[in-house]
């Protein structure tokens, strides 16, 4: 695999890091939460205050008593948006006034193995790229457009590609994360192409449509990250809450190119796309290991093998909600066998179980 662009630096020095999370009225954001609590005080927190926990209007005071004694901070916030699928952005505003270099947003159903701060940036925001092409191109374009965006994004492989022979860039997708297919075939070996210009036209065609399914399906533009995981340096927190705010807004007014794909619950996600590319917003990828996705087996495109699984992003459908145990998806990996053995043995020894039924 190639580095990411920040790997080449070697450690950076983070300084003091927030991490922040939404627990909503369902028992089970409350229940993921304390683990996922309990595990950054365990592998990423220095002071388990730099833990903050936002509450939506609706959660009991039992559920916040329980992140209190823990030694979190915790905040309230107002439903953003539509209420359901933007409460993500409604943190920043509790935080951006603290004392911090570096905030980290996180979903709540994850669960911290490793330090995630070295995966982090000074400098620039941090995400990992989307696990598979969600939103695809073509709906993704026509949001584009809507927005008026000027020039088409850089192409990169999701995380879960299957690898049929794009090669990423150096660079973190920090600049242009793909080169143009011409430029790729230009260098294919000269007998291959001898070869496929032996080959009927048939062979042809079907080697056109190969090329158009791995687009379809393992690419998508720069910048379009899986939510689960936003490192943002102070510096550019209020420059992120405000065009991240207004394209959310903007997009729930422009919703049709969403809905019309059933991608509604994307809209935060989409807008933080259009905030890093219009809003002109320093950005860099992530690697797997910094939010690596478990409820289903398949390859992780851009894990960094010199390092751990720092973070696991598991969902609800990896959780056996009868014992609140995470259960591994069929092929997993023996790595990832056994980063679920240690997410196990954390939870087990909370004492508390992770089920909420």
């Amino acid at each position: 695999m190639p580095s990411l662009a920040h790997d080449s630096r070697g450690p950076i020095n983070v300084g003091k890091t927030l991490f922040s999370f939404v627990v909503d009225r369902h028992p089970k954001f409350a229940s993921m939460g304390y683990h996922l609590a309990l595990s950054l005080r365990q592998h990423s927190c220095d002071d388990p205050a730099d833990i903050h926990v936002q509450f939506t209007e609706s959660v009991p005071d039992e559920a916040r008593r329980i992140f209190a004694e823990l030694g979190c901070t915790t905040h309230q916030i107002k439903p953003f948006g539509d209420g359901r699928y933007c409460n993500k952005l409604a943190q920043l505003g509790n935080l951006k006034d603290l004392d911090f270099s570096i905030v980290v947003l996180l979903d709540t159903d994850m669960i911290a193995l490793d330090d995630l701060r070295p995966h982090l940036s000074n400098a620039e925001l941090t995400a990992k790229v989307v696990d598979g092409p969600n939103p695809p191109l073509s709906v993704l374009r026509q949001v584009a457009r809507l927005a008026g965006m000027r020039e088409e994004p850089p192409l990169i492989e999701v995380d879960a590609s299957s690898g049929l022979g794009l090669v990423a860039s150096s660079n973190g997708g920090k600049h242009a994360a793909h080169e143009p297919l011409d430029n790729q075939a230009s260098r294919a070996p000269r007998r291959r192409i001898v070869d496929l210009l032996r080959k009927p036209l048939l062979a042809l065609r079907e080697l056109v449509g190969s090329t158009r399914r791995h687009v379809e399906q393992d690419l998508t533009f720069v910048g379009n990250c899986n939510g689960g995981m936003y490192g943002i340096p102070k510096h550019l927190v209020e420059q992120v809450d405000t065009a991240w705010r207004y394209w959310a807004l903007w997009l729930l007014q422009n919703i049709e190119p969403l809905k019309k794909a059933r991608k509604q619950t994307h809209v935060d996600q989409v807008a933080m796309w259009l905030a890093i590319h219009v809003g002109q917003i320093p950005f860099r990828h992530a690697p797997s290991n910094a939010n690596y996705y478990l409820h289903f087996a398949g390859r992780h495109r851009w894990f960094d093998e010199r390092a751990g699984i720092a973070l696991l992003h598991y969902h609800d459908s990896a959780v056996d909600t009868t014992t609140g145990r995470l259960k591994a998806p069929q092929g997993a990996t023996a790595m990832e066998q056994a980063a679920i053995s240690a997410a196990n043995a954390q939870i087990d020894r909370s004492g508390r179980s992770a089920a909420w039924v």
